[in-house]
């Protein structure tokens, strides 16, 4: 279960980078 909360973790910091980067 770990191991996909980090997955999960990770994943969502990702999506936040890209979307600002898309929207700069």
């Amino acid at each position: 279960m770990k191991d996909k909360y980090e997955e999960i973790g990770y994943s969502m910091r990702d999506l936040k980078e890209i979307k600002e980067i898309l929207e700069s």
